[in-house]
């Protein structure tokens, strides 16, 4: 990805499947494992980074948060759209 330039992430869940989309590149799909469907959210959600790392699920991998800026969040959510404007 090219630096200093806005970019066009998507996120999307569709039962286990999962897509991730990145301006005009191909498409990232896969799986999730297990039998969940749905989002259960037992902690807040974070997006970009997390302020402790050791509390978060191992299989994450991660143990350092995103460099940059967020610009526009927007999530659909039974047709419902959300939408939130971060500037930090």
């Amino acid at each position: 990805m090219s630096l200093n330039t806005w970019h066009r992430v998507k996120v999307s869940r569709t039962g286990l499947q999962g897509v991730l989309e990145v301006d005009d590149q191909s498409l990232a799909q896969g799986l999730s494992k297990g039998a969940y469907t749905q989002l259960t959210l037992l902690q807040p959600l974070f997006i970009g980074g997390h302020p402790d790392f050791d509390i978060t699920s191992k299989h994450l991998n991660q143990s350092t948060s995103f460099q940059g800026c967020i610009q526009k969040v927007q999530s659909t959510v039974n047709n419902l759209s959300l939408c939130m404007h971060i500037h930090v």
